[in-house]
């Protein structure tokens, strides 16, 4: 019953993006803090959705539902962290929170 209606629900949609969200802007802080380029760090986080692909496959779930969107939301979060992160570096105020939930 609780399989049949959270499947493929927005609810379940909803914390799949927001459980990818913390996933990616915690790859890409652990990339630059390990001293990788902003660029790369930014790049690895649109890689780390090919997990989520992974997951999909193994367990059976609809790839056609989210599989593009993995690859554009960690892009775009990450891309928005590093930015937002390379601003409050050059002076620009902007609390880690803020950066993170931009993200």
């Amino acid at each position: 019953l609780v399989q049949g209606r959270f499947h493929n629900s927005w609810e379940m949609y909803t914390i799949d993006t927001a459980a990818l969200a913390a996933v990616t802007v915690a790859g890409v802080h652990g990339a630059i803090s390990m001293g990788l380029h902003p660029l790369v760090a930014a790049t690895s986080g649109m890689v780390m959705s090919l997990g989520g692909v992974l997951r999909d496959l193994f367990c059976g779930r609809d790839l056609a539902m989210a599989s593009q969107s993995y690859a554009i939301a960690t892009g775009a979060g990450s891309t928005v962290y590093v930015l937002t992160r390379e601003m409050a570096l050059r002076g620009y105020p902007l609390l880690a929170m803020t950066r993170i939930f931009l993200s």
